[in-house]
């Protein structure tokens, strides 16, 4: 009785959370992966637990198919939260392929079953690893205050919860069947559900958003067309280079940190500016914006039909030609090459319709 408790409580709180996440940012990536988590946990918690009628039909092969890839929509969550990674088809690989080693598991005899478990495990480990990579690298690129500021925690509780939820695993799987084992996973999932569900709810005013993509228009605009302060508006356009030769954007390995020491000013007071006004989620966006823009000046310009795309690269402040080919690609859908070329013949097109 007590666990069946504990499985509501976990329950409730993760399907209010997933609502407020699903409802608060709908066309959000991070809205729409943190509520198939959500479903994906209670799915887990259905599927698990031993107070849960046997009779529920079809919700119960639902929340077993939800629970087998639990991880992989952990890992696209995290990925979406707190690396504004743009997700496509592909992102959904690992929800597949763990779904599939489950079911696989299901139908396969003996030793083939247990190597699929193994499998499913070793998925797991490298999934979560990774997300929690992600969490640590992006650390320091990171402008929003809520979000830098839950990443240490949320290290800590992903490392809890995966150990937990092992410790179980693993007692059980030596035969350890007690009552007090599912009662303890129960209880351990009502805590960690309660407070993860108040802790991103309370902050999703800033973590819940689109990513800085959705701020593309403020490339294309003047930075005293935006809502700045006198002493905003100086920083900003020092900060954009503007009427400068060699603007500090443009140097090699440049972090919010340097930017903040060549500006002269603290460095959380030039994360809020970026952030709070010209409206990146990281400086990696903010780099990239700039020298985007620039990039497209300088391969329209018909007076260096002759310099090479790595030199334009190297020259905006890129280590090498593979991350400037990637991100010119996101912020135009083709590449620096095809760019070049489109736009050259776009003239020479025009002419040859208005004389039609």
């Amino acid at each position: 009785m007590l666990e069946t408790l504990f499985r509501g409580i976990a329950i409730g709180a993760l399907l209010l959370a997933g609502i407020a996440m699903a409802r608060g940012q709908p066309r959000s990536a991070v809205g729409l992966t943190g509520g198939l988590f959500c479903a994906a946990t209670i799915g887990f918690i259905l599927h698990t637990g031993t107070g849960i009628p046997q009779d529920l039909g079809v919700v119960r092969h639902l929340a077993w198919l939800l629970s087998a890839g639990g991880t992989s929509y952990f890992w696209l969550f995290g990925l979406s939260m707190f690396s504004d990674a743009r997700l496509n088809v592909a992102h959904a690989l690992p929800i597949v392929v763990m779904t599939a080693i489950i079911v696989a598991g299901g139908i396969l005899p003996g030793d083939a079953a247990i190597g699929s478990a193994v499998a499913h495990n070793i998925l797991e480990l490298a999934l979560v690893g990774h997300v929690m990579f992600v969490i640590w690298n992006h650390k320091d690129d990171d402008l929003a205050d809520a979000r830098r500021r839950i990443r240490t925690p949320m290290m800590i509780a992903v490392g809890c919860f995966c150990a937990v939820l092992s410790g179980f695993d693993i007692a059980w799987s030596l035969g350890i069947r007690d009552s007090w084992i599912k009662l303890s996973q129960a209880g351990a999932l009502a805590v960690m559900a309660l407070v993860g569900g108040w802790a991103f709810v309370r902050a999703r005013g800033e973590i819940f958003l689109g990513s800085s993509a959705q701020y593309a228009g403020h490339l294309n605009r003047s930075v005293d067309t935006i809502e700045l302060s006198p002493a905003e508006l100086v920083i900003a356009e020092k900060l954009a280079g503007q009427g400068d030769p060699d603007p500090i954007w443009r140097r090699q390995g440049l972090t919010v940190g340097a930017a903040a020491d060549a500006l002269g000013l603290p460095e959380y007071r030039l994360r809020q500016l970026i952030n709070r006004k010209l409206g990146f989620r990281n400086f990696s966006d903010f780099l990239n914006a700039q020298r985007i823009a620039a990039a497209k000046e300088e391969l329209r310009d018909p007076k260096k039909p002759a310099v090479r795309i790595s030199t334009i690269a190297f020259d905006l402040g890129y280590a090498s030609l593979g991350p400037f080919n990637r991100a010119f690609k996101e912020a135009t859908g083709m590449s620096p090459r095809a760019w070049r070329e489109r736009e050259r013949t776009a003239p020479a097109d025009a002419s040859e319709i208005a004389e039609h």
